[in-house]
């Protein structure tokens, strides 16, 4: 569609969800804890205080794929993984306003 003949509110939307894109990184994922045990044969985790761990999950085509994230990548991560949900949020509201234009069959 040209963007001529779009509402302000969808240019507007359109725009910032491009600037988004483009100046952002982003990843689809859910962030796990996992609780696991080190190995070392005196360390606190075989007596039951685990070790915190965190994973990176998506699934695509049925196959779940795991990513561990160390600890000084964890707060890039999670952004990247708001970033993404702030992605879907724009679109569905792109979505809504070209989902109205065919209910009331505009152009």
């Amino acid at each position: 569609m040209h963007r001529s003949k779009m509402s302000v509110e969808e240019r507007n939307k359109r725009s910032r969800l491009t600037q988004i894109i483009h100046s952002r990184e982003f990843v689809r994922g859910t962030l796990t804890m996992r609780w696991k045990v080190c190995g070392r044969p005196n360390c606190k985790c075989i007596q039951g205080q685990k070790h915190p761990a965190l994973y990176l999950v998506h699934s695509k085509d049925g196959c779940k794929k795991q990513l561990y994230i160390p600890k000084r990548w964890e707060g890039k991560v999670r952004e990247w993984v708001e970033q993404y949900k702030d992605i879907q949020e724009r679109l569905e509201e792109i979505s809504c306003i070209c989902w109205d234009k065919i209910w009331k069959r505009e152009e």
